[in-house]
């Protein structure tokens, strides 16, 4: 996931059921870089950035460049090292988002009352987050959190702030 940092732009996408997991939302535009008939290739590359400008509206592709992601690493780093470790007492959260984000295949949620939670597992959530979604958060079997949003089933969450 580090390496995935290196570059100057980082494309996310919501892995589904009919995508592989390391899909590249990218390639069908790359690939018509290959092209060497210019009116295929302006076809192409037509086509391919309407498709990607398409999955962008649907926020199913998330581009954020070099700056926001070491933004979201630097977010996650403040949290003192002391609380990253100590198990304090949890209170279930239960409140509405107030931003939803796809980050690096995972799903970034705000909330104005129990900060910034972060998906910790690529797993499908069935729809899109939208703002004003219940969010609940209570401690797993094993220490770890699982949130719900909306009536959406269960998935694994951890806490950045």
């Amino acid at each position: 996931m580090k390496a995935a940092f290196a570059g100057t732009i980082i494309v996310s996408a919501l892995a589904s059921s009919a995508q592989p997991a390391e899909h590249n939302p990218l390639k069908g535009l790359f690939d018509c870089l290959d092209l060497t008939d210019a009116g295929k290739r302006a076809s192409c590359l037509e086509g391919e950035a309407r498709r990607l400008q398409d999955s962008e509206r649907r926020r199913e592709v998330v581009v954020m460049d070099r700056g926001q992601v070491e933004a979201l690493h630097q977010q996650a780093a403040k949290r003192p090292e002391a609380e990253k470790n100590e198990r304090a007492p949890f209170t279930p959260v239960d409140t509405p988002l107030t931003g939803a984000h796809l980050a690096g295949g995972r799903w970034l949620f705000t909330t104005e009352t129990s900060g910034v939670w972060i998906q910790a597992e690529a797993a499908e959530l069935g729809r899109t987050p939208r703002i004003g979604d219940r969010f609940r958060v209570r401690r797993g079997v094993i220490g770890g959190y699982l949130a719900n949003i909306g009536t959406g089933p269960a998935i694994r969450v951890r806490s950045v702030q």
